[in-house]
């Protein structure tokens, strides 16, 4: 089938999840836990390189997956070991044929 050769990644989300109540020292304190994704087709958008701060490279990938509603922007995805950033809001499809999310990743490589 086409999709599985489009749809071949699963990729592993860092899942932010903040305490309801403070902790005995009166602080709120987040957990991530790593929850996987898949299968995902995976697309380059960009790559461009910058002098201004030094050799900076910005990577931007485009990730179709399963419809997954847990995905936010506040999520880091981690891709062939590489931490990528969700960069903007994910978009999530439904309406029973083809529901899916999309989400545009990005990261960064060198000076920053």
């Amino acid at each position: 089938m086409i999709t599985d050769l489009l749809h071949h990644e699963t990729l592993s989300v860092l899942v932010v999840t903040e305490a309801v109540l403070p902790d005995s020292a009166g602080e709120v304190v987040a957990t991530t836990t790593e929850q996987p994704w898949g299968p995902c087709n995976v697309q380059r958008k960009s790559s461009s390189e910058s002098q201004q701060r030094g050799e900076e490279t910005v990577i931007r990938l485009r990730v179709s997956g399963p419809l997954a509603l847990w995905i936010t922007s506040a999520e880091k995805i981690i891709r062939r070991g590489i931490t990528y950033y969700v960069e903007g809001e994910p978009a999530h499809f439904e309406g029973g044929v083809l529901d899916h999310t999309e989400v545009d990743l990005v990261t960064w490589k060198g000076a920053r």
